[in-house]
């Protein structure tokens, strides 16, 4: 009876503690999907000394998306070029005027994800880089490769998460995927999927719109919390943990004394 509760303990544990709590992107809630995966990316950098470090951030990433989550979600084409500015392929790229291309405050964003879409169907990414911050320029401490990595995640549909996660909202110290992380992108693949194959668009079928390319969603990743907000989480997941744990003590407690009375 003893090992038997225990089970149940490390049972109820493990199941607060992996809770869903991804989410996805409002326009990929609408119904909006990509009709083709993978998605072909191009990558720019703003002179050729930055060119390895995109590179090796993008494949990383690629790789550690792709491998957990069990299919091809991104082509990256050509090697890393030379350019600023916008462009109408699927890219990702750095920008040195930041705050005035973007909107976005440059001292607290190191990066965006745009979504653009006709009707239903998404037609372009673009991924851009905070390139008047240093620290992400310089790829100090590795934070370009989790920088990266957020930003795909938006790329397919994925948003912010409130768990310690690559998708968390705020830069961390992670430079892997968590399970929250690959649950999502498991998730996101599976609807897309879904979508491609029915055509059957609830953005179409509930507003009605399209027939023009549209911006989608923005996704970014601030950098004014030092990562202790998304300890928050976690911190709500253990205390979800021994809530489970008290309750199934009580439970058990319960059980025993009605069985010593009867």
């Amino acid at each position: 009876m003893d090992l038997l509760r225990i089970l149940f303990l490390v049972f109820f544990t493990l199941i607060a503690f992996r809770a869903k709590s991804y989410e996805v992107t409002i326009d990929f809630k609408e119904g909006m999907y990509w009709t083709i995966l993978p998605i072909k990316m191009y990558r720019y950098v703003l002179d050729s000394s930055m060119a390895e470090d995109l590179k090796n951030a993008t494949e990383v990433s690629e790789d550690d998306w792709e491998s957990n989550v069990g299919q091809d979600l991104w082509e990256f084409v050509g090697d890393v070029g030379v350019r600023s500015g916008g462009m109408l392929v699927n890219n990702i790229r750095w920008s040195d005027n930041f705050g005035n291309e973007t909107g976005y405050d440059p001292s607290t964003t190191l990066a965006i994800t745009i979504r653009f879409n006709n009707g239903s169907i998404f037609t372009k990414t673009e991924v851009i880089l905070n390139g008047n911050h240093n620290n992400l320029r310089n790829n100090i401490g590795g934070m370009l490769l989790n920088t990266v990595m957020h930003e795909l995640g938006h790329t397919i549909g994925l948003d912010h998460t409130n768990q310690y996660a690559i998708m968390a909202p705020y830069s961390n110290d992670l430079r892997a995927l968590q399970y929250d992380d690959i649950e999502g992108g498991k998730y996101v693949y599976k609807v897309n999927a879904s979508r491609q194959s029915s055509g059957y668009s609830e953005y179409l079928s509930n507003k009605k719109r399209g027939g023009i390319d549209q911006i989608g969603a923005c996704g970014s990743i601030d950098i004014t919390s030092g990562g202790d907000e998304s300890n928050v989480s976690f911190m709500s997941s253990l205390f979800l943990g021994l809530l489970a744990t008290f309750g199934w003590l009580l439970f058990t407690a319960s059980f025993s004394k009605r069985k010593l009375t009867t």
